[in-house]
């Protein structure tokens, strides 16, 4: 429980206090829908604490967001699931056993345990998600100051090359027509 969300420092006392009282009915399902109903509560009080500190927009986005990445991660794990099933239920065939109803019920199983490890997932990740807010440190402030500081003429100015140098066949031509130089005055070399 306490790896899901945090839990009050008296749990226990709660819990043990909720068993008093029900162990006097003699009743275990009474003892049972106590206990599911105490802890029921508690996770939305949780809830509704997480949805305070987010807004409703934000944790409905991160909802969105974690059961699509919850799906399609269990989702890809089925499938690999269901394949290596389908591999393995035709040798079923030998042990006298219908492979088509084997396939169906293991892929029953297997398809009720995707279902519940998706609730399990969701429901912790909601759960463990929380509110980061993003400060300025010192270097940033800097950094933001001197990309603004840059406000002259930013077109970059031609090198200038020395007569001596000579010009390779892929360059610009020194010309200035924009052309390579092989292709300008290098033709005539």
């Amino acid at each position: 429980m306490r790896t899901i969300f945090p839990c009050p420092d008296d749990l226990h006392l709660q819990l043990n206090q909720i068993q008093a009282t029900s162990s006097d009915e003699g009743n275990g399902a009474a003892l049972r829908t106590a206990v599911i109903d105490f802890l029921n509560k508690l996770a939305q009080e949780q809830y509704k604490a997480k949805e305070t500190d987010m807004t409703a927009i934000v944790l409905r986005q991160v909802e969105k967001m974690v059961l699509l990445q919850t799906y399609d991660k269990l989702w890809v794990e089925h499938l690999e699931d269901m394949k290596a099933l389908r591999e393995s239920v035709g040798l079923r065939g030998y042990g006298q056993r219908d492979p088509l109803v084997e396939y169906k019920k293991e892929g029953f199983k297997l398809f009720q345990s995707l279902l519940d490890s998706i609730r399990n997932q969701v429901v912790y990740s909601i759960y463990k998600v929380g509110v980061v807010t993003k400060t300025d440190t010192p270097m940033e402030k800097d950094r933001m100051q001197f990309d603004g500081a840059k406000k002259g003429d930013d077109t970059p100015k031609p090198i200038a090359k020395s007569k001596d140098e000579e010009v390779g066949r892929n360059e610009p031509c020194p010309c200035g027509s924009g052309k390579k130089y092989k292709k300008c005055c290098g033709k005539s070399s």
